[in-house]
């Protein structure tokens, strides 16, 4: 025992030592049990307890530094996800805040009249346009100096013109497709009101002559004179079916043209062949068939007049 215990704690070897020379072996080692015994307790409790304070406390650390990463994970998250969700809610996304102000302007034109009836109590079809549109304004004095000496590409129409609100749709995707910068609008009837249209107006009389109703924006007969080669006739019809030929041509809606340097280059009247209105006086809504062929005949235009089509000599 004696040997045992001097490997653990040298006071008790002292002890017993002094006990041998006093009180014999009896004595001896009935103090030295007594004292290992004392001893043993309190090293035991040590032992145990030394340990496991560090264990439990670092286990209780690391269990919550990982519920506060995945609880600031979660909230980040959810922040984008509403703040991306508000941006697009709210019309602030990057598409709607880089439109210019023309950009908005023909875009609100056009979808304002959704769902809305005509004066002759047709339906204004319902269409959605791109905010990132290229469509810029021009005046009929500007149109005219393009047509004269300018180049450019030029749309005429107006927002409520049936024929119009079919075209505009895949005439914006035709030119997101070919990568024009723009495409120049002038708006034959602002505000969507005929007494503001930019052409002249005739009637017939009870004898069947044409009487002069309204006349025209004053640059009108110089965007008609460049044109005359790719445009109608103005002709009105009687309530006996007859025609009659008012002398002069007639732009009518939606015209495309594109001119280099004051010279003509390509056109498009209208959207596709045979789209016309019904007995009732309702006009159908393109088919998909129809609206690839208008966009394949509007790039194909666009392309050409970028220098990216087909040559005189072919493809």
């Amino acid at each position: 025992m004696a040997k045992e215990e001097s490997k653990k704690k040298s006071n008790t070897v002292k002890k017993t030592t002094v006990s041998k020379k006093t009180s014999g072996n009896k004595v001896s080692k009935s103090s030295s049990s007594k004292v290992v015994s004392s001893k043993k307790a309190p090293i035991k409790e040590e032992v145990k307890e030394t340990p496991k304070v560090p264990a439990i406390v670092q286990e209780e650390n690391h269990f919550g530094r990982t519920i506060l990463a995945a609880a600031l994970i979660l909230v980040m998250f959810l922040a984008g996800y509403l703040s991306i969700k508000y941006k697009m809610d709210s019309g602030t996304s990057k598409e709607r805040y880089n439109a210019t102000e023309d950009e908005k302007r023909f875009k609100d034109d056009y979808e304002s009249l959704n769902g809305t009836t005509r004066s002759n109590g047709q339906k204004n079809k319902n269409i959605e346009i791109k905010s990132d549109n290229n469509i810029v304004y021009i005046s009929t004095q500007e149109a005219a100096e393009l047509l004269d000496s300018g180049s450019g590409v030029i749309y005429f129409g107006f927002s409520s013109c049936p024929w119009c609100r079919n075209l505009v749709p895949v005439l914006v995707d035709a030119i997101s497709a070919t990568g024009l910068d723009k495409v120049y609008y002038v708006d034959v009837r602002p505000d969507d009101k005929p007494q503001n249209d930019i052409r002249d107006r005739y009637e017939l009389s009870n004898r069947g002559k044409p009487v002069l109703a309204k006349e025209a924006d004053q640059y009108y007969s110089k965007i008609l004179l460049p044109l005359a080669g790719i445009l109608d006739d103005y002709v009105l019809t009687s309530e006996s079916g007859k025609k009659v030929n008012i002398g002069e041509k007639r732009l009518f809606a939606p015209t495309i043209v594109t001119v280099k340097d004051g010279e003509l280059m390509k056109y498009h009247i209208g959207t596709v062949d045979n789209h016309e209105k019904d007995d009732n006086g309702d006009l159908r809504d393109l088919t998909k068939e129809e609206e690839d062929q208008l966009f394949n005949t509007l790039t194909e235009m666009f392309s050409d007049y970028l220098g990216n089509g087909c040559q005189k000599d072919g493809c």
